[in-house]
Order: C-alpha cells, then sequence, then structure tokens
C-alpha cells in the first residue's frame, strides 16, 4: 500500500519542481537603448528621446548625436521614440535641404531606422518609434 501512495506522491513532486523553473518573467529583460540621429548639414536643433512617458531633450546638440539609457527594462508595449526639430533661423525665401537618419537600437539589434529629406517646408519635428513588440 505505501509504495501506491509513493508513486502519485513522487509524480507529484515531480511535476511541481519541473514547473518551478518555468518561472516566466514576462518577456521582460533589462538592456542598453540607444538613439542617434545623423544630420548632413550642422543644424541648430532640438532633440527629444522617450522611453514610454519619460523623455530627455536635447538643444543644439552635437552630430552625430547619441544618447544611450543603460539598464532599461524592456517590456512588450514599452514605446522607444526620437524626434528632431529643426530651430534654424533662416530668412523668409531662403532654400536648404538636407538628411537626418533616426535610428533605434535596442543592445546590439537596431529595431527601427529611417531617413528623412529636410528642407524649408519642413516645419514640423520628425521622428520615429517603436513598440516593443
Amino acid at each position: 500500500m505505501k509504495k501506491l501512495l509513493l508513486i502519485p506522491v513522487l509524480f507529484l513532486s515531480f511535476i511541481m519542481v519541473s514547473c518551478s523553473s518555468d518561472d516566466d518573467s514576462g518577456g521582460n529583460s533589462n538592456s542598453t537603448v540607444k538613439f542617434e540621429a545623423i544630420v548632413s548639414q550642422n543644424r541648430d536643433s532640438q532633440i527629444v528621446t522617450l522611453i514610454d512617458s519619460s523623455s530627455d531633450t536635447a538643444t543644439n546638440p552635437t552630430f552625430p548625436f547619441t544618447k544611450v539609457y543603460s539598464d532599461v527594462s524592456i517590456t512588450s508595449g514599452k514605446t522607444l521614440q526620437i524626434n528632431f526639430l529643426d530651430m534654424t533661423n533662416v530668412p523668409v525665401g531662403a532654400t536648404f535641404s538636407y538628411t537626418v537618419q533616426l535610428k533605434i537600437t535596442i543592445g546590439n539589434n537596431e529595431v527601427k531606422s529611417q531617413t528623412f529629406n529636410v528642407n524649408e517646408t519642413t516645419t514640423a519635428p520628425i521622428s520615429i518609434n517603436y513598440v516593443v513588440p
């Protein structure tokens, strides 16, 4: 009789021990997040980096611009964004044209990159965002 009771007890113990190591953190991990802005022509500008609702602003940074955040919790739904706004004073009627490349990197993986053509008609900030799947 003892042997018959021992088998279910051992089986249940095995299942509980096996499942306890499957403790999933829900896809959470910490990593480095890097934002970059590469501009073909130095401009007076403002760059805003955002991780969810937390933002940081750099006014008239040197280019290429890089902002690195260490030990960021990377969770599903987290939003990463970089905005570039040209603030150069230009005489009315003047023309100009240049490119801006914006990048977002998590760890060693570039997750988003886009190049924009900017000219005198570009009035709104340009931006890219990435939502962690």
